[in-house]
């Protein structure tokens, strides 16, 4: 999870008073820094924890970063970048409305897949399993919605095994899902925002576009596109798939179908994009911008919001 605060540049009188109280006590800057005595290599410290560490003053420069960028693809970029990870280059063409969300939609799930492809079937069953119930073990329902068997319930988790099945996850595959997702959305707005459309497409599923009015979307849509009106919106998320809502304009509220969602991706990616209007956020547990194995992303550009959510949700 990332939170991001405001944190200003300390200036250059901010130092030197720093400096100045250090040297009192006969200290510099640099011994500032945590002791750090790791046991073992952790494969899962990032990078800018440690410069952090060593450095505690890293923490403004690094907070202002996040303050100065604006454009939502340039945040997810400088969060891949955190997670010490990169994107896989591979444009798109740009078809008609149908065959432009197939092939992303496509895209992205051929990813999600293969970022498990170094796991064989029992190692995915044990941490698709585990990872819900790390944050609580009444979890099943989430659980279950994937792996169609009897799971069961009293399973110890091992931590040691657990994590060095973790390790074998290609998440650059994971990452590079999230942002062809992210093109998919900025490609809906600005070049299908018009369109109007109610109905199926083959390997995406359901898809709604254009439905003016006050509006409730209580089945479960892969995409919908509402151009207005006050709306609500009852979903679980991106659960081994994907789920895209995007709401141009009106005071809308968004609401869990199951213990899960909206804004969840699990083994998938789910993206709420809302431009405008006073909305009202009510998550469940793994809601608002939470992924497990996954991308899950919500994007609120304006109005005065309200937000609830459980455990592992709002940015985790």
């Amino acid at each position: 999870m990332i939170i991001i605060l405001y944190l200003a540049i300390l200036s250059k009188d901010d130092i030197s008073l720093m400096e100045k109280v250090l040297n009192a006590e006969d200290l510099k800057l640099e011994d500032m820094g945590f002791e750090k005595r790791w046991k073992s290599p952790d494969s899962f410290r990032l990078k800018i924890v440690n410069r952090i560490l060593k450095d505690p003053l890293e923490l403004f420069y690094y907070g202002d970063r996040w303050i100065e960028t604006e454009d939502i693809h340039d945040i997810y970029m400088e969060a891949v970048k955190s997670l010490d990870l990169s994107i896989k280059e591979k444009k798109l063409k740009k078809y008609d409305f149908k065959k432009t969300i197939k092939t992303h939609i496509g895209y992205a799930e051929e990813l999600f897949q293969h970022s498990l492809s170094n796991l064989n079937e029992a190692e995915k069953d044990t941490i698709i399993s585990l990872l819900p119930e790390l944050w609580n073990e009444d979890s099943i329902s989430l659980i279950g919605s994937i792996v169609n068997r009897g799971l069961d319930s009293t399973m110890e988790v091992d931590i040691k095994r657990f994590l060095k099945l973790m390790e074998k996850v290609n998440y650059e595959d994971i990452v590079t899902a999230g942002y062809v997702l992210l093109d998919l959305v900025h490609i809906l707005i600005t070049e299908f925002k018009d369109m109007e459309f109610d109905g199926y497409i083959e390997g995406v599923g359901k898809v709604c576009a254009g439905k003016r009015g006050d509006n409730i979307y209580s089945d479960e849509y892969s995409i919908i596109l509402d151009p207005e009106g006050n709306d609500t919106y009852i979903s679980s998320g991106g659960v081994s798939g994907v789920s895209i809502i995007i709401d141009l304009e009106g005071n809308d509220r968004y609401m869990s179908r199951t213990g899960h969602g909206p804004g969840l991706g699990f083994l998938g990616g789910s993206i709420i994009w809302d431009l405008r209007g006073d909305d009202i956020y009510n998550g469940a547990n793994f809601s608002l911008g939470a992924g497990l194995l996954g991308v899950g992303i919500l994007y609120d550009g304006d109005g005065e919001d309200l937000y609830r959510g459980g455990f592992f949700s709002q940015g985790a």
